[in-house]
């Protein structure tokens, strides 16, 4: 009796302590459930965190912004610089800081615009304890993190857009499951306050006096040529730029036809560098058409950095706003330097001054943000 006393008695005991770990270990603050960008739950434990995998558009990117660089295990073809690199001529700073480990890593998918899917059999080699994904959907996020039983986290951009509420997510999403939270608000912060100054230098601008601007060449699914433009491009809105094709296009970005631009005839272009090059074809073929827009025949047009690279690097964007913003209110941006700035802007999401080494060298960059005082002798 005394010993089946003794048993229940270190069973009871047994199943109190066990009780008792279960509860501290549940109420950890490293035991988490996040929401992601599309609403799921995911718990894990962030101490069990120590091999993480990226996929899709833009999920490493928005990692190499918080995250530690070494826990990454594996890597996309299009981030590994093998076979033919769809974005070797485009800088993407995420890439360019980190591209010798990544080309160490094995693969896990082929990635890029061609390669709109994950592919589990080759995720599951490398042993991940977390995947980021960019894919946004909620039933294949689901059957992914079911089929490998691995956590996955869902990102979101948003749209090309620097300052949008889902980039602000993800960064705060991407702190609090990796252990760095004060990173992901430090780097919010930044771009609130960037957006802030761009803002506040243009308070006193009455909006009906604003300079009225086009921009070009803006990549979408490939290079593009002049006409491809944004009706909601935030450059121009965070500085009271007047977009002379807001009234041309039915969806946020696309094609509109020359002489629509021509008619709106802008005050100043811009041509993002990812397309120049088709724009000087098309200038040498039919040079007197698109001298017909005051801009460009009196050398009103400028050459801004291509931000889109496998979706949007951030900090090219956020220095477009500052070039842009510069050259509608120079006498607003007096002493300002580019180069300068977009150092200070690299350095504050990827750690390092960037602007000579990877924006200003990359291949399609004509050595970097620059007046076009003459298309038909620009680039040579």
């Amino acid at each position: 009796m005394k010993s089946r006393f003794l048993i229940l008695l270190l069973t009871t005991s047994f199943l109190v302590v066990a009780c008792q770990n279960y509860k501290k270990e549940a109420s950890s603050e490293d035991q988490i459930t996040i929401t992601d960008m599309v609403g799921r739950n995911v718990s894990f434990d962030r101490n069990s965190i120590k091999r993480v995998v990226c996929i899709g558009a833009g999920a490493l990117r928005l990692y190499s912004y918080i995250g530690d660089i070494n826990l990454i295990v594996g890597v996309e073809d299009i981030d590994r610089n093998v076979n033919q690199n769809r974005f070797a001529g485009a800088s993407r700073p995420y890439y360019d800081a980190n591209v010798e480990y990544f080309s160490t890593l094995p693969s896990v998918g082929l990635g890029g615009p061609a390669a709109q899917a994950a592919e589990p059999e080759k995720i599951i080699n490398v042993d991940p304890d977390l995947i980021i994904s960019e894919y946004e959907d909620v039933k294949k996020a689901d059957d992914l993190q079911q089929q490998l039983n691995v956590p996955v986290l869902v990102t979101s951009y948003g749209g090309a857009n620097v300052f949008s509420e889902q980039v602000k997510g993800s960064i705060t999403m991407l702190g609090n499951a990796l252990k760095k939270e004060e990173k992901a608000a430090a780097l919010n912060k930044y771009i609130s306050d960037c957006k802030n100054e761009l803002q506040e230098k243009v308070k006193d601008v009455d909006e009906e006096n604003a300079p009225s601007m086009y921009v070009g060449c803006l990549g979408n699914w490939g290079k593009q040529g002049f006409t491809t433009t944004s009706k909601q491009y935030p450059p121009f809105n965070v500085s009271k730029i007047k977009n002379v094709a807001s009234s041309l296009l039915n969806e946020n970005q696309g094609p509109v036809e020359l002489e629509k631009i021509i008619e709106a005839n802008p005050d100043k272009v811009i041509i993002d560098a990812a397309g120049a090059e088709i724009f000087k074809e098309a200038y040498k073929a039919d040079s007197t058409t698109y001298q017909a827009i005051d801009a460009i025949k009196n050398g009103e047009m400028y050459l801004q950095m291509a931000f889109n690279a496998y979706y949007t690097n951030l900090e090219i964007a956020l220095m477009n706003c500052y070039y842009i913003a510069s050259i509608a209110y120079p006498s607003l941006y007096e002493g300002f330097d580019i180069a300068t700035k977009s150092n200070e802007i690299t350095k504050a999401f990827l750690g390092k001054e960037m602007y000579d080494s990877s924006i200003k060298n990359m291949k399609y960059s004509y050595g970097g943000y620059q007046k076009i005082s003459d298309m038909a002798t620009f680039g040579e």
